[in-house]
């Protein structure tokens, strides 16, 4: 992959990016440390403060690893995420792409009802990572440079836009930057559908109501009156770990949990017995979970025998106490015994079971 050079950049900015591409020289793909933006733009965002633009760069990168964002291509969205208003609408003049969010026509109340925030949040980060390949093929085609978004907010009919200040003249900034070819008639272009419709719904995504049908489940409880459920407290700014010894190699954990009301903070540790006051080994990074949406399941193969714990994390709350039902089991080292249950409990065949994604599964490892 050749260089993503960014030729007009000063002498002070390019001796910027290369400081901040020899800090992370073993630790990027070699596509990243050519890409010149990529270092510029955290620069910038720090005041070219290298040491916050360092940090800042490794929490990305943290953050990318733990949504798999490098692999994002392969996800699948739930679908009710096609009533998310965020459509790529066109490209600027300059190449920028260009991306219509509707939010005056989008139903937020009942995308929270309907999946995860998780879910969403990949969701949005797939259209994003879509962008920035398609800035980078169209960069190896143009021989330009281009780096930025252009992002249409629409807050018509939206509350909030009544207290707010609306300014005469953006239909003409678009179109100093956007051509008027490109740019659905409703913006300020002279673009329509097919038919001649000017808001271009064949491309433009306005959102809507989310059907009750998308919603994640009723105020019934599928974990709280089933037996081998046990019920935890997890006091304000506290955690709660539930400990499962494993005596087998190749064995199993399977989890399930859902909270009371608002989410809560999971995350799997291993200790091994022999060092039980060392610090826990972390396994699936703690992250807060939906679980008052959704019962949180999950499978773990386990690769040594020892203490795995199941950790509740609720130390970001300063106000709220939560309260979980919780299942968890430690299955015998026996391949077909897994995958039988895993094709009986997800309904999969034993030749999908590792590609295809488990409904409502936080996370699933296995090692055979």
């Amino acid at each position: 992959m050749p260089n993503i050079e960014n030729k007009s950049m000063t002498v002070e900015e390019k001796k910027a990016v290369e400081e901040l591409r020899r800090r992370f020289v073993n630790e990027l793909k070699q596509e990243y440390l050519k890409d010149d933006n990529m270092f510029l733009r955290f620069l910038r965002a720090r005041d070219y403060n290298l040491n916050k633009a360092e940090d800042m760069l490794r929490n990305h990168l943290q953050w990318r690893e733990k949504l798999d964002i490098d692999n994002i291509d392969t996800y699948s969205p739930p679908e009710v995420t096609k009533y998310f208003p965020l459509s790529l609408v066109c490209f600027s003049k300059d190449g920028n792409p260009v991306r219509y969010i509707s939010f005056g026509t989008m139903d937020a109340k009942g995308l929270l009802k309907s999946t995860p925030k998780k879910d969403s949040l990949k969701a949005v980060v797939q259209q994003l990572e879509f962008d920035i390949k398609r800035m980078k093929q169209n960069n190896k085609l143009t021989g330009q440079n281009v780096d930025q978004w252009i992002y249409i907010f629409d807050f018509e009919n939206y509350s909030f836009a009544k207290a707010t200040h609306k300014p005469n003249g953006w239909k003409d900034e678009l179109l100093d930057m956007v051509a008027a070819g490109d740019l659905p008639k409703f913006l300020g272009g002279t673009k329509t559908d097919k038919n001649g419709d000017p808001r271009c719904p064949s491309f433009v995504n306005m959102g809507g109501v989310v059907p009750q049908s998308y919603y994640s489940r009723s105020n019934a409880r599928r974990l709280r009156n089933q037996p081998d459920v046990t019920k935890l407290h997890v006091p304000r700014m506290s955690k709660v770990e539930v400990s499962l010894d494993v005596e087998e190699p190749g064995s199993c954990i399977e989890w399930e949990f859902e909270t009371e009301n608002r989410d809560i903070g999971f995350g799997l540790y291993y200790q091994c017995d022999e060092s039980l006051k060392s610090k826990p080994k972390e396994l699936i990074p703690s992250q807060r979970v939906d679980a008052h949406m959704n019962c949180e399941t999950g499978l773990y193969q386990c690769g040594k025998p020892g203490t795995y714990i199941l950790l509740f994390d609720n130390s970001y709350s300063w106000l709220q106490q939560k309260e979980i039902f919780c299942r968890a089991v430690v299955l015998a080292a026996c391949r077909n015994t897994v995958l039988s249950r895993i094709v009986r409990r997800y309904n999969i065949t034993p030749k999908t079971y590792c590609l295809k994604r488990v409904p409502y599964c936080s996370y699933y490892k296995f090692l055979f």
